[in-house]
Parts: structure tokens; C-alpha cells; sequence
């Protein structure tokens, strides 16, 4: 077994590195990496924090269904429920004929993701990490997505504050 040794950092560069990690924005950068739909007229949201969100950006009337785990707005439980969000079924989603789907990662089974992915159905898999940065990023991606950035990143300046 060969042995791979590491430079050790002085706690002066390894805090230099963190706070430059920080102020480099990753996660805004990632987002101005992520993909728009062409037609955001009938998106589907799965993954209950997408849906909040797309709400909070204003854009609900953009979606034409949702997951069973979007139980909030209350509005949202109007939409036809395409299933839970880790037992989808590509028949159903695909029932709805969406111009979109905006999925939160770990949305499955694996199967399922990828017929929908190999789909006509424009897919974006929306990153879910559980931190601070990472709900800022989830808010970009999905206003990317669905084309208004700039709510987006108005909307990510509210939470970050």
C-alpha cells in the first residue's frame, strides 16, 4: 500500500483558504453554471423545498404538477400530485406533459431518473446540500431554471440576511 502524504497547511493559510472559499461566492457560481428551461410554461416541481421555492420567487403559476412531498403553500396542494419524490414513476410525471422538470437530487428510484432524463422533457436536477450556502445555491438554481435570476439572487439576499 502506497502511502500519500499531504502538505500541511499553517492555520494562517488554511484560514486564508476558508475565507477566500467564502467570499468567491461557490455557490452563486454553481447556479450561474446551472441550466434554463426554453419553456418554463408547465414545470413540474419535485421536492417539497423546490416547490416552497418557486412559490416564494413568485412563479407558481408556472407549475402545472408537484410531488407529494410539496405540501406547502397550501396552494400548492391544488396541483396534481405526480407521486413521492424517491417512488416516481415516469409515466406519471411524463402524465402531465410538463415543458420541464425541476428535481431535487436523490429524487428517485435511479430507474425512473433515468427514463425521465432521457426524455424529450427538459430535466434539471436541483442540488441539495443541507447548509447555509447550499439553500442560497437551491434558490439560484431554481430561479435559473425558470429564467428570473434576479428574483432569484433578491430572494437569496433576503435569506442570506
Amino acid at each position: 500500500m502506497t502511502m500519500v502524504s499531504f502538505p500541511r497547511l499553517s492555520p494562517l493559510t488554511l484560514a486564508l483558504a476558508i475565507v477566500l472559499s467564502l467570499l468567491l461566492g461557490v455557490p452563486q457560481a454553481r447556479a450561474e453554471k446551472a441550466a434554463a428551461f426554453a419553456d418554463t410554461s408547465k414545470i413540474i416541481a419535485i421536492g417539497g423545498s423546490i416547490t416552497e421555492i418557486v412559490y416564494a420567487l413568485g412563479e407558481q403559476g408556472h407549475l402545472v404538477a408537484r410531488d407529494s412531498t410539496s405540501r406547502y403553500p397550501e396552494a400548492a396542494l391544488k396541483l396534481p400530485d405526480v407521486g413521492y419524490m424517491r417512488q416516481l414513476s415516469p409515466e406519471g410525471v411524463l402524465s402531465v406533459n410538463p415543458s420541464g422538470i425541476l428535481a431535487l437530487h436523490g429524487s428517485g428510484p435511479k430507474e425512473a431518473v433515468e427514463v425521465l432524463k432521457k426524455s424529450s422533457v427538459p430535466f434539471i436536477d436541483v442540488p441539495e446540500h443541507y447548509t447555509h450556502d447550499g439553500i442560497l445555491e437551491k434558490i439560484r438554481v431554481v430561479g435559473k431554471a425558470l429564467g428570473v435570476d434576479a428574483k432569484a439572487d433578491r430572494l437569496a439576499a433576503e435569506v442570506d440576511a
